[in-house]
C-alpha cells in the first residue's frame, strides 16, 4: 500500500461454511470464552454518536479519509453531561444478585474457618472463595480494595502482598542474609527495545528474569508491561509500550507475562487502554470508534490478559469517550470479564486526589484504587460503613476481593503456606555441579585406594 492507499491491497479475510456461505457463528463467539457472544460495546466512545460527522482514517484510503487536524468542534450539552457523570455505570449493572445482598451482614458469626493457603490450586468458581470472603471483616475487605497495599489479611492468615509500579524492572534491593548480594535489582531495556527484536523467545526470556527478581525482593505482581499504542512519536510515555502495531504488542505481551509467571510474578499490562498521551492525561477524552479499538488498542493488552498469564492489569486516568476508562462496564465486565474471561485484579492508576469516584468504579469492575492515601476511599465512599448500608457496593466489593484474593493465589505469594509442604527444587546446573562432585570424589577415592595399594606392595618387595 502507498500513501494514497490502495482497496485492492488491503488484506481482508472472509470464513466460510461447505456451501460457500460466510460463516457468521465461529467468529461471532469469544475465541477465549466460547459461550460469550460478540457484539458492539463501545459506541458510545464514537464522536459520532453525539451527533458530528467525523471521518475515521481508513487504510482503504488514506487520500480520502485523511481530512487533517480537527477544528471547531465544541462539546454539547450531552457531552459535558456525561463528562460530569463521569461513569456509564448503574445499580442495574451489578444484576439480580444485588436481591440476595443483605444490609449489615454480621462477620463475627462465620461458618468457616478457612486458610489463605487453602485457595492453593483453586478454580475461580470454587465454593470456597464465597465461604473464605465471608470470614473477613468489613474492614479487610475495604482495605483491599480502596488502598494499594495492606499488612494482609489476619483473619486468614493472608501475608502481605508486594506490588510494582515500573515496566524497566523491579526497583528496589535482594533479600538475602549475605550483605554482599544484597544488590540492587536489574534495569532492563524499554519494551520498544524488546519489541524491535520481533522475538517471543526473547521475550518470554525477559518475562523470567522479571520473575526471579520478584522472588528475590518479595514482589507478587508487577505493574507492566506498557501495552498503550504509539499513536505518534511523541507521548511522554512511548518508550514504556511495544509498538504502534497491536499484533506485536499482543505477542510480546503474552509472552512477557508466561515467562514471569513461572516465577510466581504476575505482570500487570497498563494503562488500559487508549492512553495516547502524557499532557493533561488525567481526564483526557479519547474518542475511537469499535473497529479501530478492538483492531489496534484493546489487541495489545488481549495478548497478556486473555492468551497470556497476566492477573493483574492498571487501567489509565483518560476518559474513553466522555467517561473515566476505570467506571466503564461495556469495557470491563462484557470485554475483560466476559468475551476476554479474564479473573484477575484491576487497579486504577495514582489516584491520590481522588481523581476515579470509587462506588461508580468498583460497581464497573474496578477491584483495588491505586492510592496509599486512606482518605479518599477508605474513610469515604469506599469505607466499612459506605458498603455496609449499600447493597449494591456491598457485592460489587465482595466481587472486587474475590478477584483480588485469586491473583494473589496464583504467585509466589503462597510459596511456603500450602499445607505445610516444602518442595525442594534443583536446578540443571546444581544437578551436574552434584553429579560432577560424586564422579571426582569416586575417582579421589578410587586414586587414594591405589595409592595405598601401591605404598604396601612397595613395602612387600622390600
Amino acid at each position: 500500500m502507498d500513501y494514497n492507499g490502495k482497496e485492492n491491497t488491503v488484506l481482508t479475510y472472509e470464513k466460510t461454511v461447505s456451501n460457500g456461505d460466510v460463516d457468521a457463528t465461529t467468529c461471532a463467539y469469544s475465541d477465549y470464552n466460547s459461550d460469550v457472544k460478540i457484539t458492539n460495546q463501545l459506541e458510545f466512545a464514537d464522536i459520532n454518536s453525539y451527533g458530528f460527522d467525523v471521518t475515521y482514517l481508513s487504510r482503504s484510503d488514506w487520500d480520502a479519509t485523511w481530512t487533517g487536524a480537527l477544528t471547531g468542534l465544541t462539546a454539547t450539552n450531552q457531552m459535558i453531561s456525561d463528562f460530569a457523570n463521569g461513569a456509564t455505570a448503574s445499580d442495574s449493572v451489578v444484576g439480580d444478585e444485588i436481591a440476595s445482598v443483605k444490609n449489615g451482614v454480621d462477620y463475627n458469626s462465620k461458618a468457616t474457618n478457612h486458610k489463605f493457603k487453602d485457595l492453593y490450586g483453586k478454580e475461580y468458581d470454587d465454593p470456597i472463595w464465597d465461604e473464605i470472603i465471608s470470614q473477613l471483616s468489613l474492614e479487610e475487605i475495604c482495605l483491599t480494595v480502596a488502598v494499594r497495599n495492606s499488612e494482609g489479611l489476619a483473619s486468614i492468615e493472608m501475608p502481605m502482598f508486594m506490588q510494582f509500579d515500573g515496566p524497566a524492572g523491579i526497583y528496589s534491593t535482594y533479600i538475602t542474609d549475605k550483605p554482599e548480594y544484597a544488590l540492587f535489582t536489574v534495569m532492563y531495556n524499554m519494551n520498544t527495545v524488546l519489541a524491535s527484536a520481533f522475538n517471543k523467545e526473547l521475550a518470554l526470556e525477559e518475562g523470567k528474569m522479571f520473575g526471579n527478581d520478584g522472588l528475590w525482593t518479595a514482589y507478587q505482581s508487577v505493574w507492566g508491561p506498557g501495552c498503550d499504542t504509539h499513536r505518534t512519536p511523541f507521548s511522554g510515555r512511548n518508550a514504556e509500550y511495544y509498538s504502534e502495531d497491536g499484533v506485536l504488542a499482543y505477542y510480546s505481551g503474552r509472552e512477557f507475562s508466561k515467562g514471569a509467571m513461572l516465577y510466581g510474578l504476575s505482570t500487570g499490562p497498563k494503562h488500559l487502554a487508549f492512553n495516547d498521551q502524557e499532557t493533561n492525561r488525567g481526564g483526557v477524552a479519547t474518542f475511537t470508534n469499535e473497529q479501530a479499538a478492538r483492531e489496534l488498542y484493546l489487541l495489545a493488552f488481549e495478548g497478556p490478559l486473555a492468551d497470556g498469564d497476566s492477573l493483574d492489569t492498571m487501567v489509565g486516568k483518560n476518559r474513553l469517550g466522555c467517561y473515566y476508562i476505570g467506571a466503564i462496564p461495556q469495557l470491563i465486565q462484557n470485554i475483560m470479564r466476559g468475551e476476554w474471561n479474564y479473573k484477575g485484579k484491576i487497579v486504577s492508576d495514582s489516584t491520590a486526589g481522588g481523581y476515579a469516584d470509587g462506588r461508580a468504579s468498583v460497581i464497573s469492575g474496578l477491584t483495588q484504587m491505586d492510592t496509599a492515601d486512606v482518605r479518599p476511599y477508605y474513610e469515604d465512599s469506599l469505607s466499612p460503613s459506605a458498603i455496609s448500608s449499600d447493597p449494591v457496593l456491598f457485592a460489587a466489593m465482595k466481587d472486587a476481593v474475590h478477584h483480588n484474593l485469586y491473583l494473589w493465589s496464583r504467585t509466589s505469594l503462597m510459596n511456603g503456606l500450602n499445607s505445610g509442604r516444602y518442595v525442594t527444587i534443583l536446578p540443571w546446573y546444581m544437578k551436574l555441579i552434584i553429579s560432577l562432585d560424586v564422579i571426582f570424589g569416586i575417582i579421589a577415592a578410587g586414586s587414594a585406594v591405589t595409592v595405598v595399594l601401591l605404598s604396601c606392595k612397595v613395602r612387600e618387595e622390600k
